[in-house]
């Protein structure tokens, strides 16, 4: 084998001249800005969406002239076909979507009530499917795409670490949904895939007292909590072409400690 027979799809940068949205990106210490920033250093257009128009347009601006932010709610389907035709016109129709954004919370079944269960699915799972719904149709137009799930290991495993029931149930409806999305549009050119991260060092970890976070790191194999690094580069794999014959996967990051 010898170099110039390794297609160029996977010669670096690896999105050069795509367009990519990520969704839940503004926070900077995020997953989501992770992979926006990630995705522009790899060469793509990023539209950095989120609820806070103005985190959106900085963290764009930081990123550079060749990217742009957007604020919308994603649980409004109004907002996401607006941020498609946004997007559409302006940096030119997205190749890639990451449905990044969401909530979680740690709660005991029995204290969950109805409404913050349906608020729970409603930004996970019906928020990934309207943000789906509106950039879908311009991914098929141009005959190909990207769709990057990011979910959690505790829609695998039942929690184990956040371990919340209405949560849980979340990234596993969102986990299911983007399979079925892979199985049905992969003749039209559209992968689709997950990835489920497990202790990354988000504000939300930042919270948790040394004692919670190590009780937690020695179950973890490799011995330490992931970074925002590790999430963005195993989505930057889905991204690029070095996956082309990749989708309806999940890709586990958890440092081994949820092993299939």
């Amino acid at each position: 084998m010898i170099a110039e027979q390794i297609p160029e799809g996977m010669l670096g940068p690896l999105l050069q001249g795509r367009v990519a949205m990520v969704t839940g990106a503004a926070a900077e210490q995020g997953i989501g800005c992770a992979i926006a920033t990630l995705f522009a250093a790899h060469g793509a257009a990023v539209a950095v969406v989120d609820i806070d128009a103005d985190r959106a347009a900085d963290i764009a601006r930081r990123l550079g002239t060749a990217h742009a932010g957007y604020g919308g709610d994603i649980t409004r389907a109004a907002d996401c076909e607006r941020l498609a035709s946004q997007v559409r016109d302006e940096l030119g129709p997205p190749q890639v979507l990451v449905n990044n954004a969401g909530i979680a919370a740690r709660r005991a079944f029995l204290d969950i009530d109805p409404a913050e269960f349906e608020r729970m699915l409603q930004v996970n799972v019906q928020g990934s499917f309207l943000m789906t719904r509106a950039v879908l149709p311009l991914m098929l137009e141009q005959g190909r795409g990207n769709l990057v799930f990011i979910s959690s290991t505790a829609g695998q495993r039942g929690g184990g670490v956040f371990g919340s029931s209405h949560y849980v149930a979340s990234k596993a409806g969102m986990t299911g949904f983007a399979q079925a999305i892979a199985r049905e549009f992969a003749p039209r050119g559209i992968r689709s895939n997950v990835v489920t991260p497990n202790l990354i060092k988000t504000d939300s970890v930042r919270e948790m007292t040394p004692e919670q976070r190590s009780a937690i790191e020695k179950g973890v194999p490799l011995q330490r909590s992931g970074t925002i690094w590790d999430v963005a580069g195993a989505a930057l794999f889905l991204a690029s072409d070095l996956s082309s014959y990749v989708t309806g996967a999940t890709v586990d990051v958890n440092g081994g400690f949820h092993i299939r």
